[in-house]
């Protein structure tokens, strides 16, 4: 049975070809005579990529399928271990190839690593690849990757990125090259060339086009180009520079023979490049000269604007240039994939979408196929032996290893004693202590894309912590090293010499990683332990390692005298003893900095024009001998100085805040506080003194809250919720000036102030602050009191022109 496609395909080399497709395409006579064999339902059939998650190898086979994936997660359903993976794929290649079917495509989100399987390697993500900067590494790893990629089946990867993010914001950020377009290019396309190497893997270009651009770096968002620009851009102009730089990569790509290109979700000028003719079939097709498969993204179909049915969509999409489309999930109790067989089938019969349209599909699709061996060998679609001795080995491993200790970044480096720097005084240290979230947690340095689609925290597969790296390092030559999350810990005999502080984002992928410019920081736990260390031990120097995707702000972190050290380590994944190597070994530092570093988020959009705002350029990073620099900060555009602005404080201008907390009245006032929600500020205090505070607070109901509130300096208590009423103002929008009754004790320069609600049903327009007194300090607290929690405001908060009880009080 395994041999009746290859009869079949012999036979069909003498069949005449009398099948028109694009003329750009260069295609074999085999493939032509397939194509001549087809029927349109069966050209149909090759063009859709179904997820296992919701299509059974028998139905493959009686559909004649083209393609499958497993989206991020979807791990078979007798476990994630390579044996089920592998036994699945085969399952489905098996049933389509007994049927005398053409074998599959199957594609997997291997985008820093095999990433879905439990054991399998896992690489820093393409922002610490981008710092290392070493196209023959980025080769290996491509080719590594495409091992353990067909180790378990799969004979296609959906990677890598070659989107160029202007805006951090972006929740993508991680999976790009930075944002010189010289790296993202020559990286992406080491990655391609190692997937590809040795033939029966593709890889694939993404996200096809402009995702990285797109207004407030919105995932999924709108990339906005002047009329002039669009035409350049769809007439492929090099000579203007924004065409240059959205092309560059892609141009590399199909120049050097990739295989397949992904559409973004993205718009262009409020059109969804799922559905965008210019841009699919003009651009890419006809003057880029790409003659390998438009693949949509997952459901992207389903986002094309201005048509009204699900087949309209289809027949858009289709008809705009993509060539295989990716669906997933049900309509009701019909897999998704059945409704679009249908709906493709009834398009063509209604000739909505041409024969001519689906030779050329078609034609690309078994072109690729061929190119992989699968028509010339059935046996190559079967999850590799060979390459299952590799799968998650030492070799591998040792890859990753050493691209982490490439991808590190030295930031900082300040001396300490005996004019020795801090990374040259590390390794000679004999006792340390290591602390943050980060330190001790494999899910945390993976972060997104890593078992399941969004990542998580905790011990989620095989690998090396940075602390386990940390240790052995410690323990090989006879040094004390341990570990505390929060950075709690007293001196033993001997005293720690210095601590490692290991910090950095949650896991998240794709939109959940978006951003407003105030959340771009590290998480309140993370802070809280560098403060504790540095009140508990203030003369142990700190070396601050991060774990981030993007640049974050830290700009308190640079001057901060307790810091001695900052290294930046992205998301290194699971091979944490990599850091090792570098902060106790012989090894120095080679990673530069990959994506241009501002001061403060709030500065991002002004990156690429006021060089001023720019922190660490692209290329910044020392060696463990070189000294840190003058680093002056620009003023914190976070601040509010209460001196400039006579003691007035906006409500609306928190740096982040409680999820449910909305803005209204056209973004000037504050709504939706309850008991735990809270609002935190930056303020420049001009005096260390006693002021009166008066908040502008408007509330509808009769009865007077007492206790409407807490305020805090610095997490020190400085107003009780006691001396705090909000009276009735009648209305919802009717603001009135209300005193509070005790003065509030500040303390001179930048502070952060954060008032907690211990009610609810009252808004805020703003606060002032007046000299009225002496410094007296911090309040002591009667009870312990919450003090907030919850996730911090999103940029784009619903804005109400009005509000009311119903509508701006009722949540719970």
């Amino acid at each position: 049975m395994k041999r009746i496609l290859k009869v079949l395909l012999v036979a069909l080399m003498v069949i005449a070809s009398t099948v028109r497709v694009d003329a750009k395409s260069t295609i074999s006579e085999r493939v032509q005579n397939i194509i001549n064999s087809m029927s349109s339902t069966d050209k149909v059939a090759q063009m859709i990529q179904a997820d296992t998650r919701w299509i059974t190898p028998e139905e493959v086979a009686e559909y004649k399928i083209g393609s499958i994936l497993s989206g991020g997660g979807a791990a078979p359903s007798t476990g994630n271990q390579l044996s089920n993976w592998a036994d699945s794929a085969n399952s489905y290649q098996q049933a389509v190839i007994n049927s005398g079917g053409i074998p599959l495509l199957y594609g997997i989100d291997a985008v820093h690593g095999n990433n879905n399987l439990y054991g399998a390697t896992i690489y820093p993500h393409n922002i610490g690849l981008a710092a290392a900067n070493d196209q023959q590494l980025v080769e290996k790893i491509g080719s590594a990757s495409a091992s353990e990629v067909r180790a378990m089946g799969a004979n296609w990867t959906f990677t890598p990125t070659l989107g160029v993010p202007h805006n951090e914001r972006w929740g993508r950020t991680y999976e790009t090259f930075g944002d010189d377009v010289e790296r993202v290019t020559s990286l992406g396309n080491a990655y391609i060339k190692g997937i590809e190497k040795d033939g029966s893997t593709l890889s694939t270009a993404k996200h096809y086009l402009g995702e990285g651009l797109t207004t407030n770096g919105t995932n999924q968002g709108n990339v906005e180009l002047s009329e002039s620009d669009y035409n350049d851009l769809i007439n492929a102009n090099m000579d203007n520079e924004i065409v240059k730089e959205i092309l560059t990569p892609y141009k590399k790509a199909i120049d050097q023979g990739v295989q397949s290109i992904m559409v973004s979700y993205n718009s262009i000028n409020g059109k969804k490049c799922h559905g965008n003719k210019d841009v699919l079939t003009t651009l890419l097709k006809e003057k880029l000269g790409f003659e390998g498969i438009v693949i949509s993204d997952y459901n992207g179909l389903d986002q094309i604007e201005n048509q009204s049915s699900y087949k309209d969509k289809a027949i858009a999409c289709i008809n705009a240039g993509v060539d295989m489309l990716m669906v997933a999930e049900k309509d009701g109790d019909t897999p998704r994939w059945r409704n679009l067989y249908n709906a493709l089938v009834e398009a063509v019969n209604e000739n909505k979408i041409s024969e001519e349209r689906l030779n050329d599909a078609t034609a690309r699709i078994l072109t690729a196929k061929e190119n992989i061996g699968l028509l010339d060998d059935s046996s190559k679609a079967y999850a590799n032996k060979d390459a299952q001795a590799l799968f998650g080995g030492q070799e591998h491993r040792t890859l990753a290893r050493q691209a982490v200790s490439e991808s590190l970044v030295l930031l900082k480096n300040d001396t300490v004693k005996d004019d020795q720097t801090m990374m040259q005084a590390l390794e000679k240290m004999d006792n340390l202590m290591v602390a943050g979230s980060a330190g001790d947690d494999i899910g945390k340095q993976c972060s997104g894309w890593t078992i399941t689609w969004q990542g998580s925290t905790g011990n989620t597969t095989k690998g090396t912590t940075i602390f386990s790296g940390l240790k052995a390092a410690m323990d090989k030559k006879g040094g004390t090293i341990n570990y505390s999350a929060n950075g709690v810990y007293t001196d033993s005999t001997s005293k720690v010499d210095a601590a490692i502080v290991v910090v950095g984002e949650d896991p998240y992928a794709e939109s959940n990683g978006d951003r407003s410019a105030s959340q771009l920081k590290l998480p309140a736990s993370d802070i809280s332990t560098i403060k504790q260390i540095e009140n508990s031990h203030p003369d142990t120097p700190i070396v601050l390692v991060l774990t981030t995707g993007r640049p974050i702000a830290i700009a308190d972190y640079v001057n901060d005298q307790h810091i001695k050290a900052i290294v930046n380590a992205w998301l290194p994944g699971s091979e944490g003893d990599g850091v090792a190597d570098v902060l106790l070994g012989d090894k120095d530092f080679v990673g530069t900095n990959p994506i241009t570093w501002t001061w403060y988020p709030q500065d991002i959009t002004s990156k690429y024009t006021d060089t001023s705002k720019v922190l660490y350029p692209v290329g910044y990073g020392l060696k463990k001998a070189q000294k840190t620099g003058d680093f002056s900060a620009p003023d914190d555009p976070n601040v509010v100085d209460l001196e400039k602005t006579k003691g007035k404080l906006e409500a609306e201008d928190f740096i982040d805040a409680h999820s449910s907390i909305q803005l209204e009245n056209n973004g000037t006032t504050v709504g939706y506080l309850q008991d735990g929600r809270y609002m935190t500020y930056k303020i420049k205090v001009p005096e260390k003194a006693a002021y009166k505070l008066t908040v502008q607070a408007a509330r509808q109901y009769e009865a007077t809250i007492d206790g409407a509130f807490e305020l805090y300096l610095d997490d020190e208590l400085v107003l009780e919720k006691k001396n705090t009423s909000i009276v009735s103002t009648g209305s919802w929008t009717t603001f009135t000036a209300q005193e509070m009754k005790a003065l509030v004790s500040l303390k001179a320069g930048v502070h952060e102030l954060k008032l907690v609600a211990r009610d609810k049903d009252f808004n805020f327009d703003y606060y002032t602050f007046e000299k009225a007194g002496d410094y007296v300090g911090p309040v002591v607290p009667e009870e312990v009191t919450n003090v907030g929690t919850g996730a911090m405001l999103q940029e784009g908060a619903v804005e109400v022109s009005m509000s009311s009880s119903e509508n701006s009080q009722s949540m719970s």
